[in-house]
C-alpha cells in the first residue's frame, strides 16, 4: 500500500535548493513561483517542539494538520472543537498540511536522536517543494507526498469562517476558572481513569463545581469546586470536552465561559504549549441542561 512517504538517506541522495529562507523570512515571497523550492532550517529544539504539537493535534482528535502563513486553526474530527495556535516563532510563516496525522507522528519520532552517538550537526531541515514536503536532518530525510486540499479532514479556517463561528464578548462571560497544571494533569488523569473526555459543570445559586464521572455515573470524582458563576442559574449544567486537558503539557490554564445563546454556552481553553512556549485557544461549546439525559456537546 502506498502511504505517500519515502525515507532516504542523504548520503544516497544530493539535492541542489533553488531558495533557502531562515524561519525569520517570508516564505511567500519567496515562493512565487510553483515549482519554487525553499529550505527552511530548525534548530533541533524548534523541529522538537513542531513534533510535540503535532502530536498534541492529533491527540485532541485530529487526523490531520493544515498549518496557513504558520497558524494552526482548525476543527477535530467531530468538529466540536477549534483549535487555534500561531506556530510563527517555531516554524516560520509557511503553508504545510500533513495527512494521516498519526503516522506522521511516528515518522518525525525516527528523528530522536537519543543514542545517536556524538552527531556535530543537529539542526533539522524542512524542504517544500511544489508536489512534497521534505524533513531531514545530517543522518537521513523522510519525504511526505503533498495531498489534495479536498482531502482534509480538518482544513485550515480562514478569517472570515472564523468571525461567522466565533463570537462572544465579555458582556455575556459567565465565569473565569484558571486552572494550575498540576490540577490540569490531575483532570487529564482522572479522564484516562475513567475512560471519559467529558467534563460536566454545575450550576447553582451562583456557583460551579465540575465534575468527571464514568459512564455508568458509578464513579465520580469532583476536580473544581465552588467557582463564582455571573447570572442566576438553578440546578442547570452543561458537559464540555475534555480534550484541552490532554493537550496542556506544562503551564497553567484559564478557561472562559460564555453564555452565547439561552441554551447554550461558548468554553475557550488558553494555554500555553511545550511549558508555555507556544499559545493556544481551544473552543467548545455545550448546551445548558436541566434533565440527566440529552446533554451533549454541540458542533461548532
Amino acid at each position: 500500500m502506498d502511504l505517500g512517504v519515502e525515507i532516504i538517506d542523504v548520503d544516497d541522495v544530493m539535492e541542489d535548493n533553488d531558495a533557502e529562507v531562515s524561519v525569520t523570512d517570508d516564505v511567500d515571497d519567496v515562493m512565487e513561483d510553483n515549482d519554487a523550492e525553499v529550505s527552511v532550517t530548525l534548530e533541533r529544539d524548534k523541529f522538537d517542539t513542531f513534533a510535540s504539537v503535532a502530536k498534541a493535534i492529533y491527540d485532541a482528535g485530529c487526523s490531520d494538520l493544515d498549518i496557513k502563513g504558520g497558524l494552526i486553526r482548525q476543527k477535530n474530527d467531530t468538529g466540536q472543537m477549534i483549535i487555534e495556535m500561531d506556530m510563527n516563532d517555531v516554524i516560520g510563516d509557511i503553508d504545510l498540511s500533513l495527512v494521516n496525522l498519526k503516522q506522521k507522528v511516528q515518522i518525525l519520532k525516527t528523528f530522536d536522536l537519543d543514542g545517536a552517538g556524538d552527531v556535530k550537526n543537529t539542526d533539522m531541515s524542512l524542504t517544500l517543494r511544489a508536489t512534497e514536503y521534505q524533513f531531514g536532518d545530517s543522518l537521513s530525510k523522510v519525504i511526505f507526498m503533498k495531498s489534495v486540499k479536498s482531502f482534509l479532514n480538518n482544513p485550515h479556517i480562514s478569517d472570515d469562517e472564523y468571525k461567522k463561528l466565533i463570537k462572544y464578548t465579555d458582556d455575556n462571560k459567565l465565569m473565569d476558572v484558571e486552572i494550575g497544571d498540576y490540577m490540569s494533569r490531575r483532570i487529564k488523569n482522572v479522564c484516562d481513569s475513567f475512560e471519559s473526555d467529558m467534563l460536566r459543570c454545575d450550576l447553582n445559586d451562583g456557583k460551579a463545581n465540575f465534575s468527571i464521572a464514568t459512564l455508568n455515573n458509578m464513579l465520580r470524582s469532583d476536580v473544581l469546586s465552588e467557582v463564582d458563576v455571573n447570572g442566576e442559574w438553578k440546578e442547570q449544567y452543561f458537559r464540555v470536552k475534555a480534550l484541552p486537558f490532554f493537550m496542556n503539557w506544562g503551564s497553567d490554564m484559564t478557561m472562559s465561559v460564555y453564555r452565547v445563546r439561552k441554551d447554550t454556552v461558548l468554553c475557550k481553553f488558553d494555554f500555553g504549549l511545550m511549558k508555555a512556549k507556544i499559545p493556544v485557544s481551544v473552543f467548545c461549546q455545550a448546551k445548558i441542561d436541566k434533565d440527566v439525559e440529552g446533554d451533549e456537546e454541540i458542533e461548532l
